[in-house]
């Protein structure tokens, strides 16, 4: 349980910066897709290079290659952006699931990174119910999120 208890606090600080990592990383795509088409290469380009000389060939190849690598690093976005989705759907629907006061004090801590204190004197209770309240849902989304 502390190795997950540790991932998902860790998630849960992460939570309010997977939509920027999303958006960062969609800007990213874009400039990789703008890059892959701006490349002049295709299979017939090669083949007739690869008859001229040994230069213009070698530009060609060389063109080819960073085509695959773009698509290559095009793919490995789409597949971060669709990890980070899917994070923030967890995140989202594991904190949901919770009762009232483990959500608030789940919220207020990682979500809003409030103090221990600082949640007592909003929830009106003492420190150590909130601390206590806080293991139990932090218990609860272990169970939810990671079987």
């Amino acid at each position: 349980m502390a190795e997950n208890k540790d991932r998902i606090i860790q998630d849960l600080k992460l939570y309010k910066r997977i939509p920027v990592i999303i958006k960062n990383l969609q800007e990213t795509k874009k400039l990789k897709e703008f890059d892959l088409s701006n490349l002049f290469c295709s299979s017939s380009t090669l083949e007739e290079h690869r008859s001229s000389n040994y230069q213009e060939y070698s530009t060609t190849e060389r063109q080819a290659e960073r085509q695959e690598q773009l698509k290559t690093e095009i793919q490995g976005i789409d597949f971060k952006i669709m990890q980070y989705e899917t994070l923030l759907l967890n995140i989202q629907r594991s904190v949901d699931s919770l009762d009232d006061k483990e959500r608030r004090i789940i919220e207020l801590r990682y979500l809003k990174g409030f103090t221990w204190v600082r949640i007592a004197m909003e929830l009106h209770y003492s420190e150590k119910w909130c601390r206590g309240i806080c293991t139990a849902a932090l218990k609860t989304l272990n169970v939810i999120m990671y079987g």
